[in-house]
């Protein structure tokens, strides 16, 4: 689910398409494009355009606001789309199959940044035109500080008995170009001070057969950190690391990803676009309906990162 602002958003999956213009209060069919069984990659600009990508190989869509129809831009990828960002006429999208591309001019012109078929991008998220982290399977974490020109590995600390491929990273956001989280399978979530250089796991279900799986972040206004996966999860820190956790589903509630999180009582509570009142607001009514207590606090400590 991507909000272009405080009204207006879309949400993809299973097909069909919605949208909503009012802040989630009501949601509204729109057509699709041709030939995508699931979307997975959506992104709205200020000016309501909107971005969509899924499991149909070299295709990213654009709808303008003032258009019905849903127009392709040919990528050079080569599996499916599954996050897609821009900032102004500067974008990003990853693939399934190993791939980063860029466009500087809206989508018109895609080109490959990086490609590595044994990769799995899952996620990605740029604070500006040059710093973007993307994340996927197999504790997969890397960064740019050129606007993708380059990229670089960063190492997460791997939970004692937990093989790579239990470390599926799902989500990745950033405040600024040093404080992020990216998290995923088995409820983890790992933060960072310092843009990526040293992770610290912050939260851990403990148990590989744990079915937890976190499948978005959003940051709204503190900063306070949202998480939201499976089974009508939420967890909340407002100080950084401290994650409170629910374990309620919701009665129309569905929480997923890639790219934002967002949780469902009567609307959209998480949109990354909320005042520092609605913020508040939305913690309230979900620890009112939830009762989150701080029992499921991660107390696990691994090499954690320097201070000083």
């Amino acid at each position: 689910m991507s909000f272009a602002d405080a009204k207006f958003g879309v949400i993809v999956g299973v097909l069909p398409v919605y949208r909503t213009a009012d802040g989630g209060l009501s949601w509204h069919e729109v057509r699709p494009p041709s030939l995508f069984h699931q979307l997975n990659a959506v992104f709205c600009d200020p000016s309501h355009g909107c971005w969509v990508g899924g499991n149909k190989p070299n295709a990213i869509y654009r709808r303008q606001a003032n258009q019905s129809a849903w127009v392709q831009q040919k990528s050079p990828a080569k599996g499916p789309i599954t996050a897609i960002q821009f900032i102004g006429s500067t974008g990003w999208a990853v693939s399934n199959t190993g791939e980063i591309i860029g466009t500087t001019d809206g989508g018109q012109n895609w080109s490959e940044l990086f490609r590595d078929d044994s990769k799995r991008f899952r996620a990605l998220h740029f604070v500006d035109e040059q710093h973007g982290w993307v994340v996927g399977n197999r504790a997969l974490i890397m960064s740019t500080r050129d606007g993708g020109k380059t990229w670089i590995d960063q190492t997460i600390p791997t939970p004692p008995g937990f093989p790579a491929d239990e470390v599926r990273l799902n989500a990745v956001k950033f405040v600024d170009a040093e404080r992020g989280w990216a998290a995923g399978l088995h409820g983890m979530i790992f933060g960072t001070t310092d843009g990526g250089g040293c992770w610290n796991i912050q939260r851990f279900e403990g148990t590989s057969a744990h079915t937890l799986t976190v499948n978005a972040l959003e940051i709204t206004d503190g900063p306070t950190v949202w998480a939201a996966g499976n089974a009508g999860n939420i967890f909340v820190s407002t100080d950084g690391g401290s994650f409170l956790v629910s374990r309620a589903w919701y009665r129309r509630g569905y929480f997923s990803g890639p790219q934002t999180s967002y949780g469902q009582t009567d609307k959209a509570l998480t949109t990354g676009q909320m005042t520092a009142g609605e913020t508040k607001r939305a913690r309230d009514e979900w620890t009112a309906v939830t009762q989150m207590t701080a029992s499921s606090r991660s107390t696990l400590k691994i090499a954690p990162c320097p201070t000083g």
